[in-house]
């Protein structure tokens, strides 16, 4: 299913390798969702998320040796008649966008400096044979860009203070990308040194399986990949043990320890983006309520302005039938006052003749008297 409509249930399905774990990062208009989630015997595992917030969105899935991405949109259906009203004051506003934008930025951010400065501890401590390439000149980028980000916040350009946040978490993506890049190609020269020095059977399983864990280390989950990492030097200090190459074997042990030091601070950093994600998603409930009590609103609105519409009407009827009414009165009063003028007339005649007739009788009434 490719469109959903706000506040329904999108399930995401990874069909993988079974019993494995794979990262899901959910990029929305707004909002960063990054879970973890482990498969099935059959190789299978459902990821079910609630969105409120319309716009497309997409989903990055990596674990395993692979990786994926697909995409999806949310938003409201305009059928039935006419097209659905925006619903006022739930989206987040450009402001809340522009701050969600800095906090996730400056989250990606801090693993990438967590991640950067153990890394260059190490390599410059016990002269690792490695470069962090890019990755420092990123985290300056990102930092200015972070800044600029505030800035603009502070200026009220919400929309610019949203993109230069951006624009910081895509440096500081990128220099993970390089960071984790980098601590891999170290390991994975000690890996060959160690391969071309020894032929021990247990200390060539043993960087097999080092191989395997660093094969899985992928920059788009920082958290998982230096999990990965850190098991990858620990199965190297042992092949290393073994070969007898003990030397080599405290520099890896060294670098696993601050590798250790660096998961612990992206476990630290995890939990405030979790509980960042939880209030998000209490938010995002509450713009769901929200939305479904303003619908219902608008509904009785609309039921309110038909009702006075129509009242409207019949009250437009009403005056014109008492107009029609009054006139009709009118003419009935005229023609009334006309009948009564031509009465009364005809009844003073009438008056009149039987007076006259009246006085003849009397008249010769007293003559025969007389």
């Amino acid at each position: 299913k490719k469109v959903y409509s706000p506040g329904s249930t999108v399930k995401i399905r990874i069909e993988g390798k079974p019993n494995a774990v794979y990262g899901v990062e959910v990029r929305g208009p707004s909002q960063l969702i990054v879970k973890q989630v482990k498969t099935d015997s059959n190789g299978v595992a459902i990821v079910e998320l609630v969105l409120s917030v319309e716009g497309k969105y997409t989903v990055y899935v990596a674990g395993g040796g692979e990786t994926a991405s697909t995409s999806f949109e949310v938003k409201r259906s305009t059928s039935g008649g006419g097209s659905a009203r925006p619903p006022t004051g739930t989206e987040p506003s450009l402001r809340e966008q522009a701050i969600n934008a800095i906090e996730l930025a400056s989250a990606r951010l801090g693993i990438l400096k967590a991640l950067v400065g153990n890394l260059s501890e190490v390599f410059t401590r016990y002269d690792v044979n490695a470069s962090l390439g890019n990755a420092t000149a990123l985290v300056e980028e990102a930092e200015k860009l972070l800044d600029e980000a505030r800035s603009e916040m502070e200026e009220g350009d919400y929309g610019e203070a949203k993109s230069l946040a951006m624009e910081a978490y895509e440096a500081a993506d990128s220099g993970l990308e390089e960071a984790i890049g980098c601590a891999k190609d170290s390991l994975s020269g000690i890996v060959d040194q160690a391969r071309n020095s020894t032929g021990n059977e247990l200390a060539l399983l043993l960087l097999d399986l080092a191989e395997e864990r660093m094969g899985n280390a992928s920059p788009d989950y920082p958290k998982d990949s230096i999990d990965l990492l850190v098991s990858a030097t620990k199965l190297l200090v042992a092949a290393l043990r073994v070969a007898n190459a003990d030397i080599l074997a405290d520099t890896v042990e060294k670098l696993s320890r601050s590798l250790d030091e660096t998961k612990r601070s992206l476990e630290e950093l995890g939990k405030e983006a979790e509980a960042l994600k939880a209030k998000v998603e209490e938010l995002e409930s509450e713009k769901s309520e929200l939305l479904k009590k303003l619908e219902e609103t608008e509904s009785a609105l609309e039921d309110a302005e038909k009702k006075v519409e129509e009242l409207e009407s019949e009250n437009e009827n009403l005056k014109s039938r008492s107009a029609e009414l009054e006139s009709r009165v009118r003419g009935l009063e005229r023609m009334l006052g006309s009948r009564v003028d031509t009465g009364l007339a005809a009844g003073l005649a009438v008056v009149a003749a039987v007076a006259g007739l009246a006085s003849g009788y009397l008249i010769r009434a007293k003559l025969v008297a007389e």
